[in-house]
Formats: structure tokens, sequence, C-alpha cells
């Protein structure tokens, strides 16, 4: 009965949009709620699924009150939804270090498994702690999962070599062009020059004839 409860009780907080008041501190704990569930499929947690259940119900009816104060109900006090959004945020707080903390544990103890299911938990920073994500997996390939983040590691590192690769036939082909532009223009400047010698070498023909045929008049005179 109360898996089916806290069932209801999740999926009813994925359907319902977030109340507008006090959205900052609010979407912080109604969009991670769904990450937190996940902790209950992990053993350090396993004594911690009545605290986990007591917290969602708690984060329920707190948007609840959230969507009736939103809709106009006057008979609720909004500084009492924003101290419960406080503490419902502290605890969301608590969580997140407790994940930070086992995921550092699952590293030391090399805990695979538990490793696993907090990288793809949504509760661990996976693009600040990459590296040691992709070293650990590096040295368990056997015992990690790869599914979920790190596969979107290695589809990510392949498409930047894939744009990497792109952009240097890009770089290559741009470079193969001024190439042959250059190799254009000194053939251009080659048949230019050689014209131009032609035709001074034709000038200075007709002129050295031209000469020739003004000595041979005036020594025939």
């Amino acid at each position: 009965m109360k898996i089916l409860l806290t069932l209801y009780l999740f999926a009813t907080l994925l359907i319902a949009e977030n109340p507008k008041i006090y959205s900052t501190l609010g979407d912080a704990v109604y969009n991670n709620v769904g990450n937190i569930v996940k902790l209950k499929e992990m053993e350090p947690y396993v004594g911690m699924h009545e605290e986990i259940d007591r917290y969602i119900a708690d984060v329920y009816a707190t948007k609840k009150i959230g969507k009736a104060i939103e809709q106009g109900d006057n008979s609720i006090d909004g500084m009492q939804y924003l101290e419960k959004l406080r503490l419902l945020s502290k605890e969301n707080d608590n969580y997140i270090r407790s994940a930070q903390s086992q995921f550092r544990a699952s590293m030391s103890d090399q805990n695979s498994p538990l490793f696993s299911l907090l990288i793809n938990s949504g509760l661990i920073d996976t693009s600040r702690y990459k590296n040691e994500i992709i070293n650990y997996y590096v040295a368990h390939p056997e015992s990690v999962n790869a599914d979920g983040v790190i596969q979107k590691f290695i589809d990510d590192d392949k498409s930047l070599k894939n744009k990497e690769a792109a952009n240097k036939k890009v770089y290559i082909s741009k470079q193969q062009r001024q190439k042959e532009k250059i190799q254009r223009i000194r053939e251009q400047d080659e048949t230019e020059q050689k014209a131009l010698e032609q035709s001074l070498q034709k000038e200075l023909e007709k002129k050295k004839s031209e000469i020739r045929e003004n000595q041979i008049k005036e020594l025939s005179q």
C-alpha cells in the first residue's frame, strides 16, 4: 500500500506544473524529487526508504499548498509556504550531499554497481566529475554500466572528434583552394611577363631594324 501511495504521489508531482510563487526555491525542490526517489534503488539507502517516502509526501503536500496560493486561496499563509520550502530545500541539499559522498566512496571502494546508479541518478554533477568518471570507467570497463552518462560522454567525444575532423577537412580544403589560387596567379603573372618580354623584344628588334635602315640610307647619300 505504501509503495502504491509513493508511486501515486511521485506521478502527481511529475505531472503537475510547479507553482510560480517562490519558484526559484520551489523548482529546485520539485524538479529534483524524481532523482531522490532513485536513491531507494541503492544499497546504502535501504534503511532510508520510509524517510524518503515521507519526504516525497511532504513535497507533494507543499506543492499543493503552493498551487492553492497561486489560485487565490487566502486562507493559506504565504510565509508558512515559504518556510516549508526552505525546510524541504535543506533536505534536498542533504540528499545531494549524501549522494556525492556515496559517489566518492563508490570509487574508493570500487563498488561499480553503486557507482553506475549514482552517476545516472541526476544527483551528481557529472560534468564537474567527468574526468574522474571516465578514469574509473577505463579502469573498470567490465563492471561499470556504460549506458547513460558514460555513453553520452563517449558520444560527445565522437561528435567532437567528427567535428574536429570536419573542421580539419574544411581547413585543408581552404588551404588547397588558396594554394591553387596562388598557383593560378603565379602562372598568370608568368604568362603576362613572357608576353611583356616578347613585346619588348619585338619593339627592340623593330627599333634596331629602323636604325639599320636609317644608317644604310645615310651611307647611300
